[in-house]
């Protein structure tokens, strides 16, 4: 058994390296696309006149809608990191493995539905009707992310209920 604890942790090292990895380039990547999106309009200008424009397209509400779902999965990530840290660690179900649980559940939720929502409210201030556009995906998503938000909540209950018979 203690065989296992330790394959556990070794494999949950690897993992929370894995996870910073994704954190991270998910960052870089939503700059880069937010930058992209931003200047793709006028192709010819200079790098100064470009960060220019970017920074004024921080004004319009759509950039803020459009990046609701990027930030969250990049919130799920660095709360990956930090769930495979308590696992490393040799943590069984512990506080911080329910609570990175939690927030990698809500932040699937926000993401997911933000992933659907986005296309819907652009759609919807441009006139072109109202629609629900959401991709299989983003549909499984959402219900990954329900389902570890409710594994958490549960995990959190019955870890009290042995608290309280000890």
């Amino acid at each position: 058994m203690e065989n296992k604890k330790v394959n556990f942790q070794k494999q949950a090292m690897m993992w929370e390296a894995l996870s910073t990895i994704i954190a991270c380039l998910l960052i870089i990547y939503l700059i880069r696309d937010r930058f992209v999106a931003a200047t793709d309009y006028l192709p010819n200008m200079n790098l100064t006149q470009q960060v220019s424009i970017f920074f004024l397209s921080m004004l319009d509400p759509i950039f803020w809608v459009s990046i609701i779902a990027p930030i969250s999965y990049a919130n799920v990530s660095i709360a990956a990191v930090s769930l495979f840290r308590a696992i490393g660690k040799g943590d069984d179900f512990s506080p911080a493995i329910l609570k990175g649980l939690e927030k990698m559940g809500a932040n699937l939720l926000i993401g997911s539905t933000g992933a659907i929502m986005t296309p819907t409210l652009i759609n919807w201030v441009w006139d072109k009707g109202f629609k629900i556009e959401g991709t299989t995906e983003n549909f499984v998503i959402l219900i990954v992310g329900g389902a570890l938000y409710f594994i958490a909540d549960i995990g959190k209950k019955m870890r009290n209920e042995l608290e309280s018979f000890v």
